[in-house]
């Protein structure tokens, strides 16, 4: 798959006894998405009803909010114009069945695809579960760089719900149909563009690649804001990954851990390490400088706790994540005190 895509694209077929038109196609209704990380334009939402007909969104990045319209020819394509903004588009649709349907198009000169639902209705989703992830801001410069987390929910539906905190403290939340890009990977194509009072944005896919879990990667924008950490805003990436979380597994099987604090205006890396009893009760072990604290809730896989900067404590928050049957890691963030009236985004990280 092409993952050069940010624009992300929903395309929703009605159930109809025949195929329409009949050249494009050939298999049950299904839908589409697709994504285009390079270009970070617009989302894009189509629904296709009998005879080809369809109307929907084209959303693009900044607020601009199109109505689009039209009608697919026999071949399965269609060019028009989104309104108010008068945005050309184009779309093309090839693939004889659910499993080669293929959606292309361009909008603001960005192209895009778009792929088919990964599961047919009444199909067993192999995905099914809960799962926790963990994602690190890449680059350079004035960004964060602590360590967003989040929970991903996968029903029997195929539908996944993705929520958490960006490593600037920034709450997130988007759902999504899992697709297959024609290679039997499946995927999510995520986009909220809800962030800071609808002027930021987070974008881009999760990939079940791994074993039991996911990579993700997404473009994230924050617009100038008067928040005292990071009010220039910023535009850049993030990546991660995500495993599937269950409470059975005893955090930190081996009994011990040790902690890291990094960046966020530190002078130095921060360390501590602890024990865990059986019951996920931690003590901290001496001696302990930073006068660190770690409470960890096994049912959920939350951490949180504070340690000192300046001999004032200053609170974290993150996740845990399972890569294994015993091996467990944390992931989270802190947002260090005020200088000159400005602060930055720390990383925690938890290994055992």
């Amino acid at each position: 798959m092409n993952r050069n895509y940010l624009l992300a694209l929903l395309l929703i077929l009605p159930a109809a006894s025949q195929a329409v038109p009949p050249a494009a196609f050939s298999g049950p209704p299904t839908a589409f998405s697709g994504i285009d990380l390079s270009a970070q334009k617009a989302y894009f939402h189509l629904n296709l009803a009998k005879g080809g007909k369809f109307t929907g969104v084209l959303d693009f990045t900044g607020g601009t909010h199109n109505t689009i319209r039209g009608t697919l020819d026999v071949s399965g394509s269609c060019s028009g114009i989104a309104k108010p903004s008068l945005t050309p588009f184009t779309l093309s649709l090839t693939g004889s069945t659910v499993s080669t349907y293929l959606l292309t198009g361009t909008a603001a000169g960005v192209g895009f695809e778009g792929f088919p639902l990964a599961y047919a209705k009444g199909q067993t989703v192999t995905e099914v579960g809960r799962y926790t992830t963990a994602a690190e801001v890449t680059g350079t410069g004035n960004i964060p760089h602590g360590f967003g987390y989040g929970t991903v929910t996968v029903s029997k539906a195929g539908i996944g719900m993705f929520s958490g905190k960006l490593p600037d403290g920034t709450p997130f939340t988007t759902s999504s149909r899992m697709v297959a890009d024609g290679t039997a990977t499946h995927l999510f194509v995520l986009d909220d563009r809800n962030l800071n009072n609808k002027k930021g944005f987070l974008v881009g896919y999760a990939v079940f690649e791994l074993a039991g879990g996911f990579i993700d990667a997404f473009v994230w924008q924050k617009p100038a804001t008067k928040s005292p950490y990071y009010p220039a805003g910023f535009n850049t990436t993030i990546n991660g990954a995500g495993y599937l979380y269950s409470k059975s597994v005893a955090p930190f099987g081996s009994g011990s851990g040790t902690m890291l604090f990094t960046a966020g205006n530190l002078a130095s890396t921060g360390t501590a390490t602890f024990t865990i009893s059986s019951t996920s009760m931690v003590s901290v072990n001496p001696p302990n400088p930073l006068n660190v604290k770690l409470s960890i809730n096994r049912n959920t896989g939350s951490i949180a706790g504070t340690f000192d900067v300046a001999s004032k404590p200053v609170k974290y928050k993150g996740l845990l994540l399972q890569t294994g049957s015993t091996t467990t890691f944390g992931y989270g963030y802190f947002l260090s005190p005020l200088v000159d009236g400005t602060g930055a985004s720390g990383a925690v990280e938890i290994v055992p």
